[in-house]
């Protein structure tokens, strides 16, 4: 009896000096900047638009929000290289609408910028959409969200599950994960979007590291109320940026806004709603 007391302590002793030393190491580590800067820069603006969840898909209101959005970053064009609107902030695929895509392009290229929008994008068949993001002014490009929300963004075992779309009442289920696409570039500046909780997925955010110098991640945050999720999304992401070593913007429709260092400190942001 003596013989186990005498082990248990032991293990007891060498988990509380195990634990000791890797709180030690962490700390010491934490000094160290594992990254350096480039020496470029980047000037941006995060537009928050504040559209309730029950208006975001209802036809009636969605030319009223592109509005609202366009018209908050009117005053942000003249001295920003990047515009960034949140997740779905266009609510209208193309090609209905290639027109305000058109429009917003020539006048983003026109005051030598870039913005950046989410919008739903229907795939190849017709049926099906992709949660994606797009580039437009300057240079174009686009991604597709790779990782989707079950049930938020898709229906798990759908045909087995038909009815399920309509007993919940669950707007734009039918999304389906889509490709890798090349990084985006802004200024030279390589970028590596994410949309939503894509950041807290780790072998995700590595996958485009070393090459991208700077994360951006849309998002829409209004399903989480005033519930703390999205202030713990935010927290999320500033371990991301703190793991990287990496800039994150940080682009949401309602929820915490913020431009987050490298460090994983806020550098700049915009409360809720």
């Amino acid at each position: 009896l003596y013989l186990v007391i005498k082990r248990r302590q032991l293990r007891q002793y060498f988990a509380i000096v195990a634990f000791m030393l890797m709180w030690i190491s962490g700390v010491r580590l934490n000094h160290i900047n594992w990254t350096k800067p480039t020496g470029k820069t980047l000037s941006v603006s995060l537009v928050q638009g504040n559209i309730k969840q029950s208006m975001r898909w209802d036809p009636a209101f969605m030319v009223h929000n592109i509005q609202t959005y366009i018209t908050l970053s009117k005053p942000h064009w003249q001295k920003n290289h990047l515009i960034v609107w949140p997740e779905n902030s266009i609510p209208i695929p193309p090609p209905d609408s290639d027109a305000i895509l058109l429009k917003l392009h020539l006048f983003a290229k026109q005051h030598h910028a870039w913005l950046v929008t989410g919008l739903p994008v229907p795939a190849r068949d017709g049926e099906d959409y992709y949660n994606s993001l797009l580039l437009i002014g300057q240079s174009r490009g686009e991604y597709f969200k790779r990782h989707l929300v079950p049930f938020g963004e898709y229906v798990p075992f759908k045909n087995q599950l038909k009815g399920l779309l309509t007993f919940f009442d669950l707007p734009m289920s039918d999304f389906i994960p889509g490709p890798n696409t090349p990084l985006l570039k802004v200024n030279d500046i390589l970028i590596a979007p994410f949309i939503c909780y894509e950041i807290t997925f780790s072998d995700l955010v590595l996958s485009d590291l070393p090459k991208a110098q700077l994360l951006m991640v849309l998002s829409n945050d209004a399903w989480f109320g005033h519930s703390f999720a999205a202030s713990q999304h935010l927290e999320i992401a500033q371990m991301q940026a703190r793991a990287t070593g990496r800039t994150i913007l940080f682009s949401t429709n309602n929820g915490v806004t913020a431009i987050i260092g490298p460090h994983g400190h806020i550098i700049k942001h915009l409360a809720r709603f």
